[in-house]
């Protein structure tokens, strides 16, 4: 069996014994072993009675979007999903929306083209700039599935699309950070997929967007190149990127700081674990939040586990060091600053296809984390969304080789 997979793609190819499994299967994450489909179900769980929090549920969304859809709030409180898996194994190109004043969906206009992979983000105009990506079409795996460069803006306003200047390379799994002076930078991701469906090109190559001009321009590379990185922009403005998968396939420990001043890279702390498709968020302090992801190197081998390992990167210091473990493996999961200043990480997977529906806190005051209700649904690669109301909005994501469409609030 081999197996290969990025934050986006998973292609593994499965022995004639398992011919009645599909013989190409796609996650948002690693899964491996076409066996552990018979252990979804009974997934690990958070222990414990939960200290605080409930789930409740909330309007559905019209068709799924599962494995790396976006989801953006706008200014109006709304929330947009755009793109992503949706019934088939085929890339969407709809985007909905999402009221927290009614609980119900929306279509909205539909991008130019399907898209998983890309990133989004609202403009300090209002608008929502999506990027790349790539498009899996009907048959997984569609190979090569061609990857993009172009760029599109939708208008809260008129509800539409509109193309944008197109990046310098196409890419997807990459990361993408509205800088504080407006511009966007994007930085990493994969290039290109082989003939045999499998992600390759990864890249230190970096540029922003300027949406006075709706162009891109180059700035400059990454000390190394990954793909399935975590990036964070800091308080005095620079921009952690950390993590991930290099050219050799192996998870990386490394990250470096982008400085938007300067145009320019520096290496910083290195994690203390090893880590790709984790989890990160700014804290209120000022510090940032890794947490959970996989630290296997590609392909990934039979009955991988999830790692269930935090750490804290301080701007002071430049340094990583170790804080309470979340109570459960997890990749795939979400991971959402919540108003009061604690964390929540929700669903995911802990090992193989194993999914969970299990949420924790963390505690930034304690480093500890603790359990909190369950959701209603297992699933994993979802988005989660921080409502202005100080909800958190769980959407679609997939159980098994079922994108969902269901959706639940949160309220801590």
């Amino acid at each position: 069996m081999k197996t290969r997979s990025t934050l986006s793609t998973l292609i593994a190819t499965m022995t004639a014994g398992v011919s009645d499994l599909r013989s190409q299967v796609r996650n948002w994450l690693p899964a491996s072993l076409a066996v552990g489909l018979l252990f979804a179900a009974l997934s690990s769980q958070v222990t414990g009675a939960p200290t605080s929090g409930t789930w409740s549920p909330t309007g559905s969304m019209d068709e799924p979007h599962a494995s790396t859809q976006t989801a953006t709030v706008l200014r109006n409180g709304k929330v947009l999903v755009t793109g992503g898996y949706g019934t088939g194994d085929i890339t969407v190109e709809t985007a909905e929306l999402y009221d927290p004043k009614t609980g119900n969906w929306s279509s909205t206009g539909s991008m130019s083209t399907p898209r998983s992979g890309h990133t989004g983000t609202v403009l300090h105009n209002g608008k929502v700039l999506v990027a790349g990506g790539f498009n899996q079409g009907p048959g997984f795996p569609v190979v090569p599935a061609p990857v993009f460069a172009t760029a599109e803006l939708y208008d809260p306003k008129t509800g539409t699309w509109s193309p944008t200047g197109s990046m310098t390379s196409p890419r997807f799994d990459h990361t993408l950070t509205l800088l504080h002076n407006g511009e966007v930078l994007v930085a990493g991701g994969f290039s290109e997929t082989t003939a045999d469906g499998t992600p390759s090109g990864v890249l230190a190559i970096a540029e922003f967007y300027d949406p006075k001009t709706g162009t891109w321009n180059p700035t400059g590379s990454m000390v190394g190149a990954r793909s399935s990185h975590t990036a964070a922009q800091l308080h005095n403005g620079h921009v952690l990127v950390a993590g991930g998968y290099g050219i050799n396939d192996t998870a990386l420990a490394t990250a470096e700081l982008y400085d938007p001043k300067t145009g320019t890279w520096s290496a910083t702390g290195s994690m203390t674990t090893p880590g790709g498709i984790q989890t990160v968020t700014l804290l209120h302090s000022g510090e940032v939040l890794v947490a959970g992801g996989v630290n296997v190197s590609l392909p990934l081998p039979p009955g991988f586990p999830g790692l269930a390992a935090a750490e804290l990167y301080d701007p002071k210091t430049g340094t990583w060091s170790p804080t309470g473990s979340m109570t459960s493996p997890r990749f795939g999961h979400t991971l959402t600053l919540l108003h009061n200043g604690k964390v929540l990480a929700a669903g995911g997977e802990d090992m193989d296809v194993s999914i969970l529906k299990s949420a924790e806190l963390y505690d930034p005051k304690t480093g500890i984390w603790s359990p909190t209700e369950n959701l209603a649904t297992l699933r994993a690669g979802h988005t989660a969304t921080l409502l202005h109301n100080g909800k958190v909005l769980v959407a679609g994501g997939f159980f098994l080789f079922n994108p969902l469409t269901t959706a639940e609030l949160y309220t801590p």
